[in-house]
């Protein structure tokens, strides 16, 4: 009887221990094999594609992100164009980095460098590789290159693109692909953004067109009521008047100058379906 009585005392003395100990068990198991279990509650951080980022003298769109997750492979696939009114320098793209949330790099190849693509690879990336970034800078043109042009361009800029193991499209067996199926991408990018920014001026084309139309008919109204109206209400529908005109103005001259920007993008949807041609006849 002692003895149980002993052994009831000593288990009631240690209940705070046994608890401590199972909450340590819990706490260990939720962090080295909860994501085994339990989904990942970690925001995801996934670029679209079609994503730009601007370099001192070139955008770079994210065409194309893949992993072949049996062999720890990727392939990152980017367009570069020179943004408007800016003339290309010899600023130069000089590192690609894929990083992962424990900050390893991975081995990283430079497979196409062209005029209008950069595609890259690294290879060691592990299944389990969570969130992931290339990261693509461009530095400074020398001493002598500047000698040759008037910019005010110095330093080092760097862009970062994510991927996230939740959202990445997982290719068994990855390739890489023909450089002009790459080109072609980056053409396709550019073509859906300007047939967009068109499609955008349209709208605000009719809509400047329907405001002029409410205000017409607005300013007819306020003529016709003037022969029944006192003296001073003539002095404020003709003040009323006088601004919806100039208001009138300033939208059919806002529409003069959408014409002309839909218009280079005319030019431009053209000129890239030309260029698109001839990557395809090659």
């Amino acid at each position: 009887m002692w003895k149980e009585k002993a052994t009831k005392k000593h288990i009631g003395n240690n209940k705070g221990y046994y608890l401590l100990a199972f909450l340590i068990i819990v706490m260990l198991f939720l962090s080295f094999g909860g994501n085994y279990f339990f989904p990942d509650s970690r925001p995801i951080n996934q670029d679209k594609l079609g994503t730009k980022q601007v370099l001192m003298t070139q955008i770079i769109t994210l065409l194309d992100w893949e992993y072949d997750k049996e062999h720890g492979e990727m392939i990152v696939a980017f367009g570069k164009s020179t943004p408007e009114n800016t003339a290309p320098i010899f600023q130069k793209i000089t590192s690609f980095s894929g990083v992962s949330k424990e900050s390893r790099r991975f081995k990283t190849k430079v497979i196409y460098n062209t005029d209008s693509i950069f595609v890259v690879s690294f290879s060691g990336v592990p299944k389990d590789f969570g969130q992931i970034y290339v990261s693509i800078q461009e530095k400074e043109i020398t001493e002598e290159d500047a000698a040759y042009f008037s910019s005010s361009n110095f330093g080092e800029v760097e862009v970062f693109f994510y991927a996230d193991y939740r959202r990445v499209k997982h290719t068994p067996k990855l390739e890489i692909k023909k450089e002009k199926e790459y080109v072609l991408l980056g053409i396709n990018y550019q073509l859906s953004d300007v047939q967009q920014e068109r499609l955008t001026l349209k709208k605000e084309i009719k809509n400047a067109e329907k405001d002029i139309h409410k205000m017409e008919s607005t300013i007819k109204s306020l003529c016709d009521k003037q022969a029944y109206e006192t003296k001073e209400e003539k002095e404020v529908s003709a003040g009323t008047i006088t601004t919806m005109e100039q208001t009138i103005e300033q939208r059919k001259e806002k529409i003069k100058e959408t014409e002309r920007i839909m218009a280079s993008c005319e030019e431009k949807i053209k000129a890239l379906e030309q260029q698109k041609g001839v990557v395809l006849e090659t």
